[in-house]
Parts: C-alpha cells; sequence; structure tokens
C-alpha cells in the first residue's frame, strides 16, 4: 500500500526588517491533508547560505528572542504566530521547521531577519556604527581632528601675541 502526505507552509520565507529594540509580531499558515500535529523549531546559521546543514544555531546564540508556539494542529489549515525581538543590529539568516509528528514529514522556510541600528544614545555614534571604516580610517580620523586642534592652537597663540 502506497499513501501520500502533504504538508505546506505560507509565506515560503519572512523577509524581515525592524529597529533594534522593538518588537515585530506576525503569523504564518500550515497547510496538510489530512488532520495531524505538527511540531515547530527554529534554527540559524552565521552564513548566508541555503544549506540546512549550517543550520545549527538556537535563536538565542545570536541573542534573537523568537517566540512562536512549539506545536499546532493542523486540520486541512492552521494558522501559527511568532514574535521576535533582537539585541543586536545586523543581518540574520535563520529558517522555521514544521515537522509532522506521526509521518516525520517536514517543510521549512527560510528567515532573512535584518535589525537595523535603531535608537542612538546622547552620546552618538560608536566605534561599531563606523565598522566599515576600519582601523586605518579611524587613524587617519585622529591624526585630521590632532592637525585641526595644532592649528586652532596656533591660530590663538597668533592673535594673542598680535594684541600685545
Amino acid at each position: 500500500m502506497v499513501s501520500g502526505f502533504e504538508l505546506g507552509l505560507s509565506p515560503p520565507s519572512f523577509n524581515i526588517s525592524f529597529n533594534q529594540g522593538d518588537e515585530y509580531c506576525d503569523s504564518f499558515k500550515v497547510f496538510s491533508d489530512r488532520k495531524t500535529k505538527v511540531y515547530i523549531e527554529d534554527l540559524w546559521s552565521d552564513k548566508n547560505t541555503r544549506d540546512l546543514k549550517d543550520y545549527v544555531y538556537s535563536s538565542e546564540h545570536f541573542e534573537i528572542n523568537f517566540e512562536y508556539e512549539n506545536s499546532l494542529i493542523v486540520d486541512n489549515r492552521a494558522n501559527g504566530e511568532y514574535c521576535i525581538l533582537a539585541d543586536n543590529y545586523g543581518e540574520y539568516n535563520g529558517l522555521l521547521l514544521v515537522k509532522d509528528e506521526s509521518l516525520k514529514a517536514g517543510v521549512g522556510m527560510w528567515i532573512n531577519l535584518e535589525v537595523l541600528g535603531g535608537k542612538k544614545g546622547i552620546t552618538g555614534f560608536t566605534v561599531r556604527d563606523v565598522e566599515g571604516v576600519g582601523f586605518i580610517g579611524l587613524l587617519v580620523f585622529q591624526g585630521i581632528l590632532f592637525l585641526i586642534l595644532i592649528s586652532l592652537f596656533i591660530l590663538l597663540v597668533r592673535r594673542k601675541r598680535l594684541s600685545n
């Protein structure tokens, strides 16, 4: 006897973008051609890849709080909800897996997460805000700043001498 089983997930991927410190919530749909219980889990990678073997980390590894129901009863269709919050800004690559408990079938959706810089404190930028500049860029910036300060000092000394 041969039997088939259909399990589907919509949308096929999440493209999520929000500010650091904000919470983002949305929903997804799970489809099945029969009543079944499914288990849900998320996996994350430190690479921008679609190779499943690279998705070995939990969301906590990247300080991402990803909350959802761990299981659903699917009777033709079920809706799942999730909320996500990230402490650090950057781009993250995740995978939401939905597995059927009895037939060992599974389906997944890619998670493309971009956490934007969000709110900055009173102190202005940090070294992380200028990470594209690199070490050499910071040295050049310090050198220019030093030359400006020397020029201002010389100008002040000359004005003082001329006023005497």
